[in-house]
Protein backbone atom coordinates (compact mmCIF):
# COMPACT_ATOMS: atom_id res chain seq x y z
CA UNK A 1 0.00 0.00 0.00
CA UNK A 2 2.85 2.39 0.88
CA UNK A 3 4.55 1.64 -2.44
CA UNK A 4 1.31 2.21 -4.39
CA UNK A 5 0.75 5.52 -2.62
CA UNK A 6 4.33 6.69 -3.02
CA UNK A 7 4.73 5.75 -6.70
CA UNK A 8 2.65 8.62 -8.17
CA UNK A 9 4.51 11.08 -5.93
CA UNK A 10 7.88 9.73 -7.06
CA UNK A 11 6.85 9.92 -10.71
CA UNK A 12 5.75 13.52 -10.23
CA UNK A 13 9.05 14.38 -8.59
CA UNK A 14 11.03 12.73 -11.40
CA UNK A 15 9.04 14.66 -14.00
CA UNK A 16 9.56 17.91 -12.11
CA UNK A 17 13.31 17.28 -11.83
CA UNK A 18 13.49 16.50 -15.54
CA UNK A 19 11.58 19.68 -16.38
CA UNK A 20 13.77 21.80 -14.12
CA UNK A 21 16.86 20.29 -15.75
CA UNK A 22 15.58 21.49 -19.13
CA UNK A 23 14.91 25.05 -17.95
CA UNK A 24 18.53 26.31 -18.04
CA UNK A 25 18.83 25.03 -21.62
CA UNK A 26 16.03 27.20 -22.99
CA UNK A 27 17.79 30.61 -23.02
CA UNK A 28 20.90 29.01 -24.52
CA UNK A 29 18.86 27.28 -27.23
CA UNK A 30 16.98 30.48 -28.02
CA UNK A 31 20.28 32.29 -28.53
CA UNK A 32 21.42 29.44 -30.76
CA UNK A 33 18.44 30.06 -33.06
CA UNK A 34 20.36 33.09 -34.33
CA UNK A 35 23.57 31.15 -35.00
CA UNK A 36 25.30 31.80 -38.31
CA UNK A 37 25.64 28.08 -38.94
CA UNK A 38 22.45 26.70 -40.49
CA UNK A 39 22.82 23.29 -38.82
CA UNK A 40 23.21 24.90 -35.39
CA UNK A 41 19.99 26.89 -35.80
CA UNK A 42 17.91 23.90 -36.83
CA UNK A 43 19.49 21.68 -34.16
CA UNK A 44 18.48 24.20 -31.49
CA UNK A 45 14.96 24.34 -32.90
CA UNK A 46 14.62 20.55 -32.79
CA UNK A 47 15.83 20.41 -29.22
CA UNK A 48 13.32 23.06 -28.18
CA UNK A 49 10.56 21.16 -29.99
CA UNK A 50 11.51 18.13 -27.90
CA UNK A 51 10.47 20.02 -24.78
CA UNK A 52 6.83 19.72 -25.86
CA UNK A 53 4.26 22.07 -27.30
CA UNK A 54 3.24 23.77 -24.05
CA UNK A 55 6.82 24.76 -23.24
CA UNK A 56 8.25 25.25 -26.73
CA UNK A 57 5.41 27.01 -28.55
CA UNK A 58 5.44 30.19 -26.40
CA UNK A 59 9.20 30.42 -26.98
CA UNK A 60 8.81 30.21 -30.76
CA UNK A 61 5.84 32.60 -30.77
CA UNK A 62 7.97 35.17 -28.99
CA UNK A 63 10.91 34.47 -31.33
CA UNK A 64 8.69 35.29 -34.32
CA UNK A 65 9.04 38.90 -33.20
CA UNK A 66 12.82 38.80 -33.55
CA UNK A 67 14.56 41.37 -35.75
CA UNK A 68 16.58 38.50 -37.22
CA UNK A 69 14.78 36.98 -40.22
CA UNK A 70 16.68 33.71 -39.72
CA UNK A 71 15.20 33.37 -36.23
CA UNK A 72 11.71 34.17 -37.51
CA UNK A 73 11.96 31.57 -40.28
CA UNK A 74 13.14 28.73 -38.03
CA UNK A 75 10.52 29.70 -35.43
CA UNK A 76 7.73 29.51 -38.01
CA UNK A 77 8.97 26.08 -39.11
CA UNK A 78 9.09 24.93 -35.49
CA UNK A 79 5.51 25.99 -34.83
CA UNK A 80 4.53 23.91 -37.84
CA UNK A 81 6.34 20.91 -36.37
CA UNK A 82 4.38 21.41 -33.14
CA UNK A 83 1.03 21.16 -34.92
CA UNK A 84 -1.16 18.43 -33.39
CA UNK A 85 -1.29 15.16 -35.30
CA UNK A 86 -4.34 12.89 -35.50
CA UNK A 87 -4.14 9.67 -33.57
CA UNK A 88 -3.63 6.57 -35.75
CA UNK A 89 -6.86 4.79 -36.70
CA UNK A 90 -8.92 7.45 -34.91
CA UNK A 91 -11.71 9.51 -36.47
CA UNK A 92 -11.90 11.89 -33.52
CA UNK A 93 -11.45 15.52 -34.56
CA UNK A 94 -8.43 17.35 -33.18
CA UNK A 95 -9.48 19.99 -30.70
CA UNK A 96 -7.37 23.13 -30.43
CA UNK A 97 -5.77 24.08 -27.14
CA UNK A 98 -5.16 27.71 -26.13
CA UNK A 99 -1.47 27.23 -26.99
CA UNK A 100 -2.32 25.83 -30.43
CA UNK A 101 -4.64 28.77 -31.10
CA UNK A 102 -1.86 31.22 -30.19
CA UNK A 103 0.57 29.41 -32.50
CA UNK A 104 -1.90 29.64 -35.39
CA UNK A 105 -2.44 33.35 -34.74
CA UNK A 106 1.32 33.95 -34.67
CA UNK A 107 1.77 32.16 -38.00
CA UNK A 108 -1.09 34.15 -39.48
CA UNK A 109 0.64 37.39 -38.51
CA UNK A 110 3.87 36.08 -40.04
CA UNK A 111 2.15 35.90 -43.42
CA UNK A 112 2.70 39.67 -43.59
CA UNK A 113 6.43 39.38 -42.84
CA UNK A 114 8.48 41.60 -45.16
CA UNK A 115 10.99 38.76 -45.58
CA UNK A 116 9.61 36.47 -48.28
CA UNK A 117 11.20 33.31 -46.82
CA UNK A 118 9.44 33.91 -43.50
CA UNK A 119 6.06 34.57 -45.11
CA UNK A 120 6.42 31.45 -47.26
CA UNK A 121 7.34 29.33 -44.24
CA UNK A 122 4.38 30.71 -42.29
CA UNK A 123 1.98 29.73 -45.08
CA UNK A 124 3.44 26.23 -45.35
CA UNK A 125 3.21 25.70 -41.61
CA UNK A 126 -0.34 26.97 -41.31
CA UNK A 127 -1.24 24.13 -43.65
CA UNK A 128 0.09 21.65 -41.09
CA UNK A 129 -2.71 22.70 -38.73
CA UNK A 130 -5.32 21.59 -41.25
CA UNK A 131 -8.89 22.53 -40.40
CA UNK A 132 -7.69 24.18 -37.18
CA UNK A 133 -6.31 26.97 -39.39
CA UNK A 134 -9.78 27.81 -40.75
CA UNK A 135 -9.92 31.09 -38.74
CA UNK A 136 -6.95 32.32 -40.80
CA UNK A 137 -8.80 31.95 -44.14
CA UNK A 138 -9.18 35.73 -44.71
CA UNK A 139 -5.42 36.16 -44.27
CA UNK A 140 -4.66 33.16 -46.51
CA UNK A 141 -6.93 34.53 -49.23
CA UNK A 142 -5.04 37.83 -49.09
CA UNK A 143 -1.77 35.90 -49.35
CA UNK A 144 -2.91 34.57 -52.74
CA UNK A 145 -2.14 38.09 -53.96
CA UNK A 146 1.40 38.10 -52.57
CA UNK A 147 4.07 39.43 -54.92
CA UNK A 148 6.24 36.33 -54.44
CA UNK A 149 5.26 33.15 -56.28
CA UNK A 150 6.71 30.98 -53.51
CA UNK A 151 4.35 32.53 -50.96
CA UNK A 152 1.38 32.12 -53.29
CA UNK A 153 2.15 28.43 -53.90
CA UNK A 154 2.67 27.80 -50.19
CA UNK A 155 -0.69 29.48 -49.56
CA UNK A 156 -2.38 27.23 -52.11
CA UNK A 157 -1.01 24.22 -50.25
CA UNK A 158 -2.26 25.60 -46.93
CA UNK A 159 -5.75 26.21 -48.34
CA UNK A 160 -5.90 22.62 -49.58
CA UNK A 161 -4.99 21.39 -46.09
CA UNK A 162 -7.67 23.56 -44.46
CA UNK A 163 -10.17 21.55 -46.49
CA UNK A 164 -13.86 22.23 -47.16
CA UNK A 165 -13.87 25.41 -45.05
CA UNK A 166 -11.80 27.00 -47.83
CA UNK A 167 -14.33 26.26 -50.60
CA UNK A 168 -16.66 29.29 -50.13
CA UNK A 169 -13.91 31.97 -50.16
CA UNK A 170 -12.12 30.20 -53.03
CA UNK A 171 -15.34 30.08 -55.04
CA UNK A 172 -15.81 33.81 -54.50
CA UNK A 173 -12.20 34.37 -55.58
CA UNK A 174 -13.03 32.88 -58.98
CA UNK A 175 -14.71 36.24 -59.70
CA UNK A 176 -11.61 38.28 -58.82
CA UNK A 177 -10.44 40.93 -61.27
CA UNK A 178 -6.91 39.58 -60.82
CA UNK A 179 -6.28 36.71 -63.25
CA UNK A 180 -3.53 35.33 -60.99
CA UNK A 181 -6.00 35.06 -58.12
CA UNK A 182 -8.62 33.41 -60.34
CA UNK A 183 -6.02 30.89 -61.49
CA UNK A 184 -4.87 30.17 -57.93
CA UNK A 185 -8.44 29.72 -56.69
CA UNK A 186 -9.33 27.37 -59.55
CA UNK A 187 -6.15 25.33 -59.08
CA UNK A 188 -6.72 25.02 -55.32
CA UNK A 189 -10.33 23.90 -55.73
CA UNK A 190 -9.13 21.12 -58.01
CA UNK A 191 -6.78 19.95 -55.30
CA UNK A 192 -9.67 19.68 -52.86
CA UNK A 193 -11.37 17.03 -54.99
CA UNK A 194 -14.91 16.01 -54.02
CA UNK A 195 -14.81 18.45 -51.10
CA UNK A 196 -15.10 21.25 -53.66
CA UNK A 197 -18.15 19.81 -55.46
CA UNK A 198 -20.13 22.97 -54.59
CA UNK A 199 -17.74 24.99 -56.74
CA UNK A 200 -18.39 23.00 -59.92
CA UNK A 201 -20.97 25.42 -61.41
CA UNK A 202 -18.59 28.36 -60.94
CA UNK A 203 -15.71 26.40 -62.48
CA UNK A 204 -17.85 25.50 -65.47
CA UNK A 205 -18.48 29.19 -66.11
CA UNK A 206 -14.79 29.97 -65.64
CA UNK A 207 -13.86 27.72 -68.58
CA UNK A 208 -14.85 30.70 -70.75
CA UNK A 209 -12.44 33.05 -68.94
CA UNK A 210 -10.64 35.41 -71.35
CA UNK A 211 -7.33 34.45 -69.74
CA UNK A 212 -6.22 31.17 -71.33
CA UNK A 213 -4.33 29.94 -68.26
CA UNK A 214 -7.31 30.58 -66.00
CA UNK A 215 -9.68 28.80 -68.41
CA UNK A 216 -7.34 25.80 -68.59
CA UNK A 217 -7.02 25.67 -64.79
CA UNK A 218 -10.80 25.76 -64.44
CA UNK A 219 -11.25 22.92 -66.92
CA UNK A 220 -8.55 20.78 -65.30
CA UNK A 221 -9.89 21.34 -61.79
CA UNK A 222 -13.43 20.60 -62.87
CA UNK A 223 -12.28 17.26 -64.29
CA UNK A 224 -10.39 16.48 -61.06
CA UNK A 225 -13.40 17.24 -58.89
CA UNK A 226 -15.74 15.21 -61.09
CA UNK A 227 -13.38 12.21 -60.97
CA UNK A 228 -13.05 12.55 -57.20
CA UNK A 229 -16.83 12.73 -56.76
CA UNK A 230 -17.28 9.55 -58.80
CA UNK A 231 -14.58 7.76 -56.82
CA UNK A 232 -16.19 8.87 -53.57
CA UNK A 233 -19.54 7.47 -54.64
CA UNK A 234 -17.93 4.10 -55.33
CA UNK A 235 -16.67 3.88 -51.76
CA UNK A 236 -18.47 1.15 -49.74
CA UNK A 237 -19.27 3.55 -46.91
CA UNK A 238 -20.58 6.32 -49.18
CA UNK A 239 -24.01 7.44 -48.01
CA UNK A 240 -25.49 8.80 -51.22
CA UNK A 241 -29.15 9.24 -52.12
CA UNK A 242 -31.11 6.02 -52.26
CA UNK A 243 -32.33 4.90 -55.68
CA UNK A 244 -35.71 3.33 -56.13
Amino acid sequence: MIIRTALPVLLTLVAALHASADEPKVPQLVRQLAAKEVEARWAAARELIGLGVEKAAPTFIQALGSKDARVREVSAWSLGELAPRPEPFSSKPIRPTPTTAKAITALQQALDDKQVDVAEMAALCLGKYGELAAPTLPALMRALRHRAQGVRMATINALMQVGPHAVPPLTRALRSRDAAVRWAAAFTLGGLGHQAARAMPALKRLRADPDKKVAEAAAASLSSIQASVKAQRRQPNHLGPKTR
